[in-house]
This record gives structure tokens, sequence and C-alpha cells, in this order.
């Protein structure tokens, strides 16, 4: 079997602790590289160990679909629906051969197939672009009605007080040059 590791060394840990125990006669090889928290997972319950950073795109494909795997476990996180590892990491699920495939989310167990793991993704994705699409929008909201307020705000002093001199003593105050 072969786990990919997407998910910071804690949660891989535990995930691998996990496979172990229901698959205690299982030979467990992982693909790791530099985790979501910038380190290497522990890698105790482990049988070999492969490293994507070494390996170039065709030779890890390769090697995946030559070994034929009976289980190959995607561990990713919840957040990384719109990243390019998760992306790969699924495509390389897809094209490995391996007889079964499933995707943990959070090192959470689950018997999440292919099929499910691509909708989710495309749904998971599309929902973090609409919420960064609607923060944005409302940051621009917030934007639109504070120079707005400016606006007015100028305007009527601009009005209160006597023409441009009454304005530009207005402003004097505020902290621009006064007159000139």
């Amino acid at each position: 079997m072969l786990a990919l590791c997407l998910v910071p060394p804690d949660v891989f840990a535990r995930l691998i602790e996990e496979l172990r125990a229901r698959h205690p006669e299982s030979q467990i090889a992982a693909l790791v590289g530099t985790t979501a928290s910038g380190g290497a997972p522990s890698l105790a319950d482990v049988d070999e160990v492969l490293d994507w950073r070494s390996l170039g795109r065709r030779a890890l494909l390769a090697e995946v679909r030559k070994r034929r795997f009976d289980l190959l476990v995607v561990a990713h996180g919840r957040d990384q629906y719109a990243t390019c590892g998760y992306w790969k990491a699924l495509g390389l699920a897809l094209v490995s051969q391996a007889r079964a495939k499933v995707f943990s989310e959070d090192g959470r167990w689950g018997e999440r197939g292919a099929t499910s793991a691509v909708i989710g993704g495309v749904a998971n994705a599309a929902l973090q672009v609409i919420q960064e699409i609607c923060v944005a929008g409302l940051g621009l909201l917030v934007l639109l009605w504070v120079l707005v307020g400016v606006a007015v705000t100028d305007l009527t002093e601009a009005l209160a007080g006597s023409g441009a001199a009454g304005a530009a003593k207005v402003r004097g105050k505020d902290g621009f040059d006064s007159e000139r």
C-alpha cells in the first residue's frame, strides 16, 4: 500500500498508525516531501519511503504504476482543494493502477473513492473561490462607503465655508497646507 502525505507530520503519523492497525501484515510505502508545516512526517511505522522531490515526475509515475499497489491513500487537508498539490495527488492516484484508492481528509480514515474526491474537490475549490470573491467584494463595498463618506464630508465642509478660501481654511485644520 502507498500513502501520499499532503498533511502536517503529526496528522500523517496518526493515519499511518491507523493503516498499520487495519492492515498489520501489509507493506506500507509513504510518498513524502515537504509537508504543509514544513517538516518531514514520522515514518516509524512505514516500511519504505519514496521522496517525490528526488524522483522526477515521469520516474515517480512509472514507479507507482509499475508497483500496482493494492491500496493508495491520499492524506490531504480540508483547505487544500484549490492547491496544485491536491490535484497532482488526485491525478497520480487516478493513473496509478492501484486496485483501491482512498482519500483521507485531515487524516481521518474514510472510504472516500476517486469519484467523490473529484466531485468534492471541485465543489470545495469552487466554494473557496466564492468565499474569496465575497470577502474581496465586502472589502470593496466598505472601501466605497468610506470614500463616499470622505467625499460627502469634504463637500459639506466646502459648501459650509465661503467658497475656495473657506475650503482651504478647513483643510488647513486637518493638516493640509492652509492658504497659499
